[in-house]
């Protein structure tokens, strides 16, 4: 192995402290080292964090990684000595992918360090969100809570705090749009889930550890590898979650959706390194609330959204149509919508106006038009009439 601070190796086996010992020892002996240059580290940073200041630790978790030129809030994602200590206790009984996967997301969090940026309520947040209330005016009610709590933000920490919000209400009223529209508000991070296939809680918290092929969920991975500690999660349909009641995929959001446990949040793939998920800003949607379990409706702010009146239709399909412009990256903006075109798609959910209205651009566009035209506007055929046409 060659000459080190330690030892050498002569003929097999290893000189240490000028005494020849067995490879099996030198081993062992290494491991000591390790285990004790982690515990020495561990100590520093509690001297750091003890005797300076929240920025002077922040620095020497290599704050730069995530924190480099923010000046608003920072909070502490996890604590320094723990995870120093889960790299010296990796367990020598586990396979070696096992410990290698654990290393490299050790490796990953030293990397990142262990502070993270906190949102801060944008200056104009009273105008974006009356621009949102008129993209959405069937969702006023969430709208007007949310001003409610960023008031509260405003005038104290500047870091909005609002409950877990499930939106509640039928197919196709914009409920996921809805959504990704806060999440663009917030600018933190977002990810969404879809519960309707899961079967368990992996897909947000991790698998245990001992699996061969353990992986870290969502939470984790979204907070250790964003800039942000209070990121948008969207989980969506989460009435029609079907796992078996041993595997509960909703099981882990009765400690995720209250702030107090959520401080302490341990990936199943990583547990004993705590994560600080208690500013994560949750929105739930169902088709069917009274579906979910007690404890579930106990920590959300439901809001049961109606389909929008025939003059909210007109408003959402505008402000789709907008919208769309945008992310295409038309370079000439499109006519506005003609009363024959909005009388079409007036009368359609949301999602259903996305749709058509997508192929309506793209069909005036190949005819080198500015202007939709009510035959753009192609419905889609019926499932019945399918069936009739197809024989069945």
């Amino acid at each position: 192995m060659g000459r080190n601070s330690f030892g050498h190796e002569e003929h097999g086996w290893s000189i240490w402290s000028g005494v020849a010992v067995s490879p099996e020892v030198a081993s062992e002996l290494k491991r000591a080292k390790q285990v004790q240059d982690a515990i020495r580290r561990a100590d520093e940073h509690k001297a750091i964090v003890s005797s300076g200041t929240a920025e002077t630790a922040a620095t020497s978790l290599q704050k730069n990684s995530c924190c480099a030129d923010w000046s608003g809030p920072i909070l502490q994602l996890f604590e320094w000595d723990e995870l120093t200590h889960d790299q010296a206790s990796t367990d020598a009984h586990q396979d070696s992918e096992a410990r290698e996967r654990k290393a490299a997301v050790h490796r990953r969090l030293m990397a990142r360090g262990a502070f993270r940026r906190l949102a801060c309520l944008p200056e104009d947040w009273r105008a974006q969100l009356d621009g949102i209330e008129v993209r959405f005016p069937n969702f006023s009610g969430v709208v007007d809570y949310l001003r409610a709590m960023f008031a509260v933000a405003e005038h104290g920490t500047k870091t909005p705090a609002p409950d877990p919000i499930l939106l509640n209400g039928p197919p196709g009223v914009g409920k996921s749009m809805f959504a990704e529209c806060l999440a663009q508000f917030f600018g933190c991070g977002y990810r969404r889930l879809n519960m309707e296939n899961a079967q368990t809680n992996a897909q947000l918290v991790g698998s245990d550890e001992f699996w061969a092929n353990s992986k870290t969920g969502a939470v984790f991975e979204v907070l250790v590898e964003g800039d942000y500690a209070n990121p948008v999660f969207l989980l969506d349909e989460v009435d029609k979650v079907r796992g078996r009641p041993e595997y509960d995929p909703l099981g882990a959001l009765y400690g995720l959706l209250e702030p107090g446990t959520a401080k302490c949040f341990r990936d199943q793939s990583m547990p004993r390194i705590g994560i600080d998920a208690s500013r994560i800003y949750w929105l739930l949607t169902a088709n069917e609330a009274n579906a979910l379990p007690g404890p579930i409706l106990s920590r959300v702010r439901r809001f049961d959204i109606r389909p929008p009146t025939p003059e909210q239709a007109i408003a959402i399909l505008n402000s789709i149509f907008e919208s769309l412009q945008c992310e295409m990256g038309l370079p000439t903006e499109l006519q506005p919508l003609s009363p024959d075109v909005s009388a079409v798609l007036g009368q359609m959910a949301p999602r259903r106006q996305r749709q058509i209205l997508r192929e309506a651009v793209g069909r005036a566009l190949y005819a080198e038009r500015h202007e939709i035209t009510a035959d753009d506007c192609r419905l889609p055929m019926a499932a019945e009439e399918i069936e009739r046409r197809i024989g069945f």
